[in-house]
């Protein structure tokens, strides 16, 4: 492996922990304040596992559908953070939710390295 696509490997091995940091962050702090579990909380944590297991493949059509998911829900929690703040101190964890997700949206389409690693601009074989 180029050492272009290894450090972007590296980044996109940091965005997949991060989501499932996160997303077990979500689900405790949710199956907490409902006191159970709820089907769909399985299938989104395990939805996202297997997103973040393409993502980590290298596997472009994951880059653009978690850019596209960490965009929409990036904005959603920096705006429901900012809205929350002045009522609670859950409005921080949004609002750091939403910049981590965010963030991971921008690396996945414009880090060098990461459009590397994914063999973005590079021809087909065959």
């Amino acid at each position: 492996m180029e050492p272009q696509s290894a450090a972007g490997r590296r980044l996109v091995l940091a965005i997949v922990v991060a989501t499932l940091a996160l997303s077990v962050l979500v689900d405790v702090m949710l199956i907490t304040n409902r006191g159970s579990e709820r089907l769909w909380d399985i299938v989104r944590f395990l939805l996202t596992v297997g997103l973040c297991v393409f993502l980590y493949r290298g596997v472009n059509w994951a880059r653009w559908v978690a850019s596209i998911l960490f965009a929409l829900g990036g904005l959603r929690s920096l705006i429901g953070g900012g809205t929350i703040l002045a009522r609670s101190m859950a409005g921080l964890l949004l609002l750091g939710m939403g910049l981590v997700y965010v963030a991971s949206a921008v690396i996945l389409l414009f880090v060098p390295t990461v459009k590397a690693y994914f063999g973005v601009g590079k021809p087909k074989a065959g």
